[in-house]
């Protein structure tokens, strides 16, 4: 057999799942719509029995299809917003329970991150919001502890106000926050007399009062 032949060979046989892969990811391309409206319903119906709702959406490893649909923003915004959910802070009493606590960090970094990461300023102020209430439903060890903590939330409630005034949630909350705790929710305004730090790595919480 000459060099030739053994070469166009090889490249048929490449072809074939070269050829496979593109119709895949083609069909998967138009399935990936209807499935993440079908995940969403389910999310609505039963936010805190969805764990791992967000994840494996393509057909193929790596996300090709919603990479080329331009929703990997989205899904991560939802798998955020999903432990948020799932972790329910206010709700649920964390203390002592192990598998709690890890979802609760699990929920915070992922909320950090997202406030941080997501090019969409209305997802990064509503991050923000859920960052104020887990940080406002953290478990203190002192005084001076629960007092970073009402000013961290404060501060994020207003940071995402700065990039969405219209976020009822984060009105709402810097709101009780400040009828709460009054003064001492603005940082700077520490019983020591100290400047306290306001950055804020971003967090927050859908929908109501903390």
């Amino acid at each position: 057999m000459s060099r030739r032949r053994i070469v166009l060979l090889a490249a048929a046989a490449l072809a074939i799942p070269v050829a496979i892969g593109l119709i895949v990811l083609a069909a998967d391309v138009l399935r990936v719509p209807s499935e993440l409206s079908t995940r969403d319903s389910r999310f609505e119906s039963a936010p805190r029995r969805q764990a791992g709702l967000w994840s494996g959406i393509d057909l193929l490893p790596r996300n090709p299809a919603a990479r080329l649909l331009g929703i990997t923003d989205d899904l991560e915004y939802r798998r955020a917003a999903g432990l948020y959910v799932r972790a329910a802070p206010g709700e649920l009493d964390y203390f002592g329970n192990p598998a709690l606590e890890a979802l609760r960090a699990k929920a915070q970094y992922e909320i950090t991150r997202q406030s941080q990461d997501d090019p969409d300023a209305k997802r990064r102020a509503q991050m923000l919001v859920m960052y104020g209430v887990i940080t406002l439903d953290n478990r203190p060890y002192s005084d001076e502890e629960r007092l970073k903590q009402i000013q961290s939330a404060a501060d994020a409630f207003r940071a995402a106000l700065a990039l969405d005034p219209d976020n009822a949630d984060a009105k709402l909350n810097l709101e009780m926050v400040l009828s709460v705790h009054g003064a001492l929710a603005l940082t700077g305004n520490a019983a020591s007399g100290g400047q306290d730090q306001g950055n804020v790595s971003g967090q927050g919480r859908t929908g109501g009062g903390y």
